[in-house]
């Protein structure tokens, strides 16, 4: 096959043909073409054409819809006729597919505002200095942390494994790169556990054979893609795994949208450029009560009594699902805004009348200032909900309502709760200021514990249809 443009350089929208030839008559040539020469080469057209019995095909290329920039023919595949495979079924027989094997044989065009006489071999020629140029900028170190390399700063690569992530494009940006791998994680080990089990604990006999199909399967439902960072200066390991790790975890969030996926990283190497190497394993730590036992919540009776009530109604199944999240949430900053999310739902459901007074414990009437308070608003309507369950007292539910809201606000709205002196309302700015002080003299933040035991209160109580419920 012997594929080549009439023209090497061409205005915007100028059709161009393309000319092929030295091929079997009747075949149907599909091609690919790509634009080439920056950072991420992508596909910008196919097309395709039946060859004549002269063996030869002119194919007039719509170059309508490409923007300025030069383009490559990567592939030509010429289709000849249908042939039974073993199950049957009818196949297309290739029968010569065409892609450069050496830079001399690259096949390039440009697409300009103002078109040039350029030769093919000059064209090749800036081509190939321009990703020269790109691949010199995609390799310059990178400082792991804040300020400037210090003195024997050493040298890195690091590779932060994915899975739960499908990519089928090699995606580069400033300092780092996606890899697809077209492999997922095999379950040979969740298949272990089970065959464990029936041998140890039951009399079956029953052994399950790890089957290439269910390998198969597992590992389509656990697609794997890899982060690559060439070029990483820091003075040690684990600084460079922070490094990658937290650049991972951002670049995960945004393709939670454009992907529509939930990847999490499993594994982190972090490779010297004197051939020392560590893996870090990135694993998800077990959130909940290390007791055991009836007194740590294994209670059959409960646990049937919640999951039946659970079953009945949507809604609680919904914000016992909420909580859940909330739990296993590994920011403690965001675990503010899971939690609050749960007693605001738990509140609204009571639907209460927004103009009535807000009451304290004892029954009066709460004041701010001459302003009577009434049960509008999440921190209000949520502490009406805690004195109508009797749960706390008076001073404290109000200091801790509000705070839980402070912290909560500052997560949301300024991506920590540390960042509350960015928070506009006086008042809500000092109880996150008042409490961010407790926190920092203390080993653990006492307040979301709080806030995580009050929901879980308030959703058993809901759940076990205690009133208000």
């Amino acid at each position: 096959m012997n594929p080549k443009f009439s023209k090497t350089s061409i205005a915007s929208g100028e059709p161009l043909e393309l000319t092929l030839s030295a091929i079997a008559h009747g075949a149907a040539v599909e091609i690919q073409i790509y634009r080439v020469a920056v950072l991420n080469p992508q596909f910008a057209l196919s097309t395709g054409v039946q060859i004549g019995p002269d063996r030869s095909a002119t194919v007039l290329l719509d170059t309508t819809h490409l923007l300025p920039g030069i383009f490559e023919l990567v592939a030509a595949r010429a289709v000849t006729h249908q042939m039974e495979n073993a199950a049957g079924s009818l196949e297309p027989a290739v029968h010569e597919v065409w892609h450069p094997d050496s830079p001399q044989q690259r096949l390039l065009f440009e697409v300009s505002a103002s078109p040039r006489v350029i030769s093919e071999h000059e064209l090749r020629r800036e081509v190939v200095e321009t990703e020269a140029r790109i691949e010199e900028e995609f390799l310059v170190p990178v400082q792991a942390g804040p300020g400037h390399s210090p003195p024997g700063t050493r040298h890195f690569a690091a590779l932060v494994f994915v899975r739960g992530m499908l990519m089928g494009t090699r995606l580069r940006f400033r300092n780092c790169e996606i890899i697809p791998t077209g492999g997922g994680i095999d379950d040979a080990d969740s298949l272990a556990v089970v065959n464990r089990f029936l041998r140890d604990h039951t009399r079956t006999g029953v052994q399950f054979p790890h089957s290439e199909d269910r390998r198969q399967r597992s590992m389509g439902a656990n697609p794997v893609c890899v982060f690559h960072f060439p070029a990483v200066q820091a003075p040690s390991h684990s600084e460079v795994r922070d490094y990658a790790v937290a650049l991972t975890s951002e670049m995960l969030l945004a393709l939670a949208l454009t992907r529509d996926a939930s990847g999490r990283i499993f594994d982190c190497v972090v490779l010297e450029n004197t051939g020392d190497a560590a893996s870090y394993t990135v694993s998800e730590q077990y959130v909940g009560n290390m007791l055991t036992g009836w007194i740590s919540g294994e209670s059959p009776d409960s646990i049937e009594r919640l999951a039946a009530q659970i079953s009945r109604s949507p809604f609680d199944r919904l914000l016992v699902g909420l909580y859940k999240d909330a739990r296993s949430e590994p920011s403690p900053d965001f675990q503010y805004v899971r939690f609050w999310a749960v007693l605001e739902a738990l509140a609204d459901v009571r639907e209460y009348d927004s103009n009535a007074p807000l009451l304290d414990f004892e029954g009066n009437q709460m004041r701010e200032g001459e302003r009577v308070l009434t049960i509008n608003g999440g921190v209000n309507s949520i502490y009406n909900l805690m004195r109508e369950c009797d749960m706390g007292s008076s001073e404290r539910n109000w200091r801790l309502i509000n705070t839980w809201f402070a912290f909560r606000t500052a997560a949301a709205h300024h991506g920590s709760l540390m960042n509350f002196s960015q928070l506009k309302r006086p008042t809500v700015r000092a109880f996150a200021e008042k409490a961010y002080a407790e926190m920092q003299s203390s080993l653990q933040d006492q307040h979301l514990w709080e806030l995580k035991e009050d929901t879980k209160a308030l959703l058993v109580r809901r759940l076990n249809r205690v009133a208000p419920w």
